[in-house]
């Protein structure tokens, strides 16, 4: 009686064993499979989205058009280096206002100015402004007065920061939450390792029961013949 449900108790424990190992190494598997994509961002196979200022028509649709707009264009007595897309930039504006005062040469010493203050993100900043510049030259609508596209540049890049902030954030979070992925998928591994040894104790444990046995009950058959 005493054989029969410990044979049950061992049938059922390895069960429940089985059914445990397999759920925390799917866990370990889904684990490391979600970890897998911020890790090919770290490592430059896959490239992340660039941080952009917005679009013109975004800027139209918002109205953001004051007259009291910080001017970017002010000239300063030492010009300092110009990145390309900013040279291009400021050549597209100039031919679109075409009746500006403002020179090329001032605006771009002040477009650079802004990209200056983006610091880490220049590169980009002067792209996204360069995209916006070509925008404003491929428009239909009515042309924009002076100071709206000063206002509009200011528009952009106070936009532009404002991704990348939120870009700062939310690959601070991803990488928190990559941490917590793979210590969640290494502590199901381990537990799925632990689960089989465990596993193996027992049927090491009941094996040698079993040799033990048959080894006394030979011993009893030897000494009764």
């Amino acid at each position: 009686m005493l054989a029969k449900l410990e044979r049950a108790y061992l049938g059922l424990l390895r069960v429940v064993i089985l059914i445990a190992a397999t759920v925390a190494l799917v866990v370990a598997i889904l684990g490391a499979a979600s970890a897998v994509p911020p890790l090919l961002r770290w490592s430059g196979i896959t490239e992340t989205t660039k941080p952009t200022g917005g679009t013109l028509s975004d800027f139209i649709s918002e109205q953001k058009i004051t007259e009291t707009a910080s001017s970017p264009t002010t000239e300063t007595t030492v010009e300092p280096f110009i990145l390309p897309d900013i040279t291009a930039a400021a050549k597209i504006i100039k031919a679109y206002l075409k009746d500006s005062t403002i020179s090329e040469k001032e605006w771009r010493s002040g477009l650079q100015r802004l990209a200056d203050q983006v610091v880490g993100h220049s590169t980009e900043y002067s792209e996204s402004l360069k995209d916006l510049a070509e925008q404003l030259k491929t428009s239909k609508g009515k042309p924009l007065s002076e100071a709206r596209v000063t206002q509009l540049i200011d528009w952009h890049k106070a936009r532009f920061e404002t991704d990348v902030a939120a870009r700062a954030a939310a690959e601070a979070e991803g990488n928190a939450k990559f941490w917590v992925t793979i210590g969640l998928a290494g502590a199901a591994f381990l537990a799925f390792v632990l689960i089989i040894f465990v596993f193996l104790f027992v049927k090491i444990e009941r094996s040698l029961r079993l040799v033990h046995t048959t080894s006394i009950h030979d011993d009893e058959v030897a000494a009764n013949a």
